[in-house]
C-alpha cells in the first residue's frame, strides 16, 4: 500500500528532473547516473536478503547486478581475501565486521557528500557510519535489529522475560541455540550481565562455563534461517536464539511464538553497505548505497523482509501496522542507543572464540 505512494512522487519527480535537465532518478536513488548504463554490479550478501530490490534498481539505472552468497561475515571477508579483492563492488557487513574488513585493506571510505539519501538516516547511523578510530565513513547501515530468544507460548509458560528461560533445565531438548561462536560469547556476556565486549581471560572463562552448562540442554545448533524455522513449525524445539524477523515469520505461519527482549538486555544489529577497495564499479556502488538507503527500498526493506530500516523518512511512511510489525514503535534513535553493539575485537579474539567453541561443541557431543 505505500509502494503505490512512493511511484506517484517519483513519477511527479521524474517529470520535473526532465523539465529542468537535472538527469533522471527515483527517490530510492541519487547521483549521476552517467556513464553507468551497461555496466556489472558485483555485491556480496547473505541469501534471500536483497533479492527483490535488485530488479528495479537494474531497470532505473539500464544495469546488471551479480549477488554472490554467503552465511556470514566471516566467509565473506575471507572470501574476498582469498581473490576476490578487485572483483566485488558492494559487500553487506554487519555492526562489528565493517572495521575489520576496512583495517585489511578490503573495503575503503565512502564520500557521504554523494549519498542524496544519508540526511535521511537517523541520526544514530549518521554518527555511527564514521568510525572514531580510523577518522572516516566506513559502511553506510541499511537495516537494523535486535538478537535475542523466541519462544512457543503453547509449550512455555509463564513471565518470560530474562535470558534464563534459555538455560532452564525443564526445557532440556527443546532448545536450539545458533552455531556461531562470536555469537554466543555475546549471548552469554549479556546472560551474565558482562560487556559483550570484553574479551578478558575471566570472560572467556565465565563465558566458556555458562556455554558449557547451556549446551547440555541444546536440542539441535541451527545455521540457516530455513532450519530454524522448520524445527519451530515441526515443535522440536520450543525455545531458540534469534532476531524478530524470523519470530514474525513464524507468527505468520500460524504459530504461536513470542520473541524477547530480556530485562538483561538485547543485543542490537545494523548491517552495513560497505565499498570494497578498488572495486570495479566505484560510481555504480555509490549509486547502489544510495539507493539501498533511499525511500523506494526501505519501505520494499520493511515489507519484504519485515526488518526495521534505517531511514528516518521511509520508517515514517509506514502504516501503524508495518511498524509494529518491524518493531520500530517510540522514539526510535533512543532505543537504538540503548541496545549493547557488538565491536571489532581483533583477528586474535576472532580465533580465540571460534577454538572455544569448537571445543565445545566437541566436548558437549553436539549437532
Amino acid at each position: 500500500m505505500k509502494k503505490f505512494k512512493v511511484l506517484v512522487v517519483c513519477i511527479c519527480l521524474a517529470v520535473v528532473l526532465v523539465i529542468t535537465g537535472a538527469g533522471c532518478g527515483k527517490s530510492g536513488g541519487g547521483g549521476s547516473s552517467s556513464g553507468v548504463a551497461g555496466s556489472t554490479l558485483n555485491v556480496m550478501t547473505w541469501g534471500d536478503y536483497i533479492d527483490w530490490a535488485i530488479p528495479a534498481f537494474e531497470e532505473q539505472y539500464n544495469v546488471k547486478v551479480n549477488l554472490d552468497y554467503y552465511n556470514s561475515e566471516q566467509e565473506a571477508i575471507n572470501k574476498i581475501k582469498a581473490g576476490r579483492k578487485g572483483s566485488v563492488d558492494i559487500v553487506f557487513l554487519g555492526s562489528g565486521h565493517e572495521l575489520q574488513a576496512y583495517n585489511q585493506g578490503l573495503t575503503t571510505d565512502i564520500d557521504v557528500s554523494k549519498l542524496t539519501n544519508f540526511k535521511d538516516l537517523y541520526p544514530f547511523f549518521q554518527e555511527s557510519s564514521k568510525d572514531p578510530t580510523v577518522n572516516a565513513y566506513i559502511s553506510i547501515p541499511y537495516d537494523w535489529g535486535t538478537n535475542s530468544f523466541m519462544y512457543n507460548a503453547d509449550k512455555v509458560t509463564g513471565v518470560i522475560d530474562s535470558w534464563e528461560t534459555m538455560y532452564d533445565p525443564q526445557y532440556a531438548g527443546k532448545i536450539s541455540l545458533l552455531d556461531r561462536a562470536e555469537m554466543q560469547y555475546w549471548y552469554t556476556c549479556l546472560a551474565l550481565g558482562i560487556d559483550m565486549n570484553d574479551g578478558s581471560d575471566a570472560t572467556f572463562a565465565a563465558v566458556r562455563a555458562k556455554l558449557s552448562e547451556q549446551l547440555k540442554l541444546n536440542k539441535t545448533l541451527w545455521a540457516t534461517g530455513d532450519d530454524i524455522i522448520q524445527y519451530m513449525l515441526n515443535e522440536e524445539v520450543w525455545l531458540a536464539h534469534t532476531d524478530s524477523g524470523r519470530a514474525y515469520r513464524l507468527q505468520q505461519l500460524g504459530k504461536n511464538v513470542k520473541y524477547v527482549i530480556p530485562k538483561e538486555g538485547a543485543q542490537g544489529w545494523f548491517d552495513c553497505l560497505c565499498l570494497c577497495a578498488d572495486a570495479p564499479n566505484p560510481e555504480l556502488a555509490m549509486l547502489f548505497i544510495d539507493y539501498m538507503i533511499g525511500m523506494e527500498a526501505q519501505v520494499g526493506c520493511a515489507e519484504n523482509v519485515q526488518y526495521s530500516i534505517s531511514n528516518q523518512k521511509a520508517a515514517e511512511s509506514l502504516s501503524d501496522e508495518m511498524i509494529q510489525i518491524i518493531c520500530m514503535e517510540g522514539d526510535v534513535d533512543a532505543t537504538l542507543r540503548g541496545l549493547s553493539y557488538c565491536k571489532f575485537m581483533g583477528v586474535d579474539w576472532n580465533t580465540k572464540v571460534n577454538e572455544m567453541w569448537t571445543e565445545l561443541k566437541a566436548e558437549a557431543g553436539t549437532n
